[in-house]
């Protein structure tokens, strides 16, 4: 059951006549506490310490980014992007000089897409073992987190490698990106890849 029915039917079939919905406390988790790791914000109702009822509402953020980005030029945004997810913000450049690009009708040569496919991917795994290493830290068990952190430093070895940088990497731009792969990188990424297996 979804949104509210799980308390619409613990109502109805309360014998006593009770209304359970008189007792349900509706609490925020997040974006901004403790427990939460990334931008997500759970609106939770909770019966004495039973969860009754939850809604998530994955992306909850605001920065006030759009204002900001008014008073900019277009190209003066490409770092902002890079602190909307400071675990992969190679995605978030990428997902913006994309927008650009299309508003505009500019295509970038395949080298550089094909670049970008690399370089995001690479992005999303560090976002995940960032990810994985958070939830082993919030269950007890540290060991794995350390694991975890140890493997994404592998791939930011070689994004600071490419990009300069491994959290704010200002790296894309409309129509290509500001670097291209340094000699060795896939040889590297691949050995790399195969000691994280």
């Amino acid at each position: 059951m979804t949104d509210m029915t799980v308390l619409q039917s613990r109502s109805e079939d309360a014998s006593t006549g009770e209304d359970f919905s008189a007792s349900v406390m509706s609490i925020e988790i997040g974006p901004a506490h403790p427990a939460m790791h990334g931008i997500v914000r759970l609106t939770t109702q909770l019966d004495g310490e039973l969860i009754v009822g939850m809604e998530a509402e994955i992306g909850y953020l605001h920065r006030g980014f759009e204002k900001e980005s008014e008073n900019s030029k277009w190209i003066q945004v490409i770092p902002y992007t890079d602190r909307l997810n400071y675990v992969s913000p190679l995605l978030c450049n990428i997902g913006y000089s994309m927008a650009v690009e299309k508003l505009y009708g500019i295509e970038a040569p395949r080298r550089a897409e094909f670049t970008r496919v690399i370089m995001g991917e690479i992005s999303r795994i560090t976002d995940h073992l960032t990810c994985l290493g958070a939830v082993a830290m919030e269950i007890g068990a540290f060991t794995f987190f350390l694991w975890f952190i140890k493997a994404r430093e592998y791939l930011w070895e070689l994004v600071e490698e490419m990009t300069g940088a491994r959290l704010t990497t200002n790296w894309t731009r409309f129509g290509g990106n500001a670097f291209d792969l340094p000699d060795g990188f896939l040889s590297d990424l691949s050995d790399r890849l195969a000691k994280l297996k």
